[in-house]
């Protein structure tokens, strides 16, 4: 997905939202600054993988 099309989507102020797409595969990151959460969903072999993580403060 990585080789393919890059786009950083309209979000609210709090919200980043970047998507990569290449023929039948993508990649995403969405992070909330508010909620300190992030979300990584991306596709392999026609699979949907989805990462629900916090992060973690220092």
């Amino acid at each position: 997905a990585f080789n393919g099309d890059f786009n950083l989507l309209d979000t609210p102020d709090n919200i980043l939202h970047i998507k990569w797409e290449n023929l039948n595969e993508s990649a995403e990151l969405i992070v909330d600054l508010e909620k300190m959460k992030m979300d990584i969903e991306y596709t392999e072999a026609g699979g949907v993988t989805v990462l629900d993580t916090s992060i973690v403060s220092k």
